[in-house]
């Protein structure tokens, strides 16, 4: 005969084990894109808060790295165009010049000047379609992520490589893609030929 003690103990038992089934079913069973998305949504919020946590405290707070020197047999860089980053937010002041230079290799690279932007969880550097955009669907609906922002401030190489189609994308933006927070944002404009801003 069992005692009250042991069938509370069966009854956790089964409902544990129904609890789990359930869950179980519901991770493995087919869902719309919305609900998958808002299924991992908590995980991608926690994994990106680790991430900024372990990296942050090692994100240089000033680089300085230098325009990359053209062997004698490739032309010099062409500079294609330029913009200045603002701010996006009051409570994020950012500063900088963005150039657009297509290498004598036939690679493009895009240099951050005296950028200055506040610390974020991990920030991307965006190339969008959107020129100088303030909107993140905007950002997110067309772009090209060129990778994590290196520093906090100084100045920033990024090679593109040369099959990359640029003549859609006018904007550049300092983005956290985790927490879809716009940090800076620059619109290119057109050098004219023999001019450097």
């Amino acid at each position: 005969m069992m005692t009250i003690v042991q069938k509370r103990w069966l009854l956790a038992g089964f409902v544990l084990v129904a609890v789990l089934a359930l869950v179980i079913w519901w991770w493995r069973s087919p869902a719309p894109a919305e609900t998958l998305r808002a299924r991992f949504s908590f995980v991608d919020v926690i994994n990106a808060s680790l991430r900024s946590k372990s990296s942050n405290p090692t994100l240089p707070s000033n680089v300085r790295e230098q325009m990359p020197a053209s062997p004698p047999e490739i032309e010099p860089p062409t500079l294609l165009g330029y913009g200045e980053f603002t701010m996006t937010d009051k409570t994020r002041p950012a500063s900088g010049v963005v150039r657009l230079f297509r290498l004598g290799t036939g690679e493009y690279l895009l240099r951050l000047e005296n950028l200055s932007v506040v610390r974020g969880p991990g920030l991307h550097v965006f190339f969008t379609s959107a020129p100088g955009p303030r909107d993140v669907n905007v950002v997110q609906s067309d772009f090209i992520d060129l990778g994590e922002l290196r520093a906090q401030s100084g100045d920033l190489n990024y090679v593109i490589p040369a099959d990359i189609d640029l003549r859609d994308y006018r904007g550049v933006v300092v983005f956290s893609p985790y927490f879809r927070e716009l940090y800076a944002t620059a619109a290119l404009t057109d050098a004219n030929v023999g001019s450097t801003p």
